[in-house]
């Protein structure tokens, strides 16, 4: 966890070495609750915001903005399978 209290940064991140994509969201999901209680922060969860191909063949990125703080989730794939989860916020 990074932490920067002068310019009210946050970042959570996690890296696995292969996880189910319905876990690593609800994990996301759990981890804004956790980081703004008691509703998050407005993440919409239903599609991504953006989703760009990773550096690597096969993988991926997806990410997911909401409306308070700058705050967004990102995971990473490699295949189909969740490699790296980041929830993160600048207010």
């Amino acid at each position: 966890m990074q932490v920067d209290p002068e310019i009210e940064l946050s970042e959570e991140r996690m890296q696995v070495r292969r996880m189910d994509g319905k876990k690593a969201m609800e994990l996301l999901k759990a981890a804004e609750k956790d980081s703004y209680p008691p509703d998050g922060c407005g993440i919409a969860w239903n599609r991504p915001a953006e989703e760009t191909p990773g550096t690597s063949p096969g993988s991926r990125e997806a990410v997911y903005r909401g409306t308070d703080c700058n705050c967004q989730a990102r995971v990473a794939f490699q295949n189909n399978y969740a490699v790296s989860l980041v929830v993160k916020s600048a207010c």
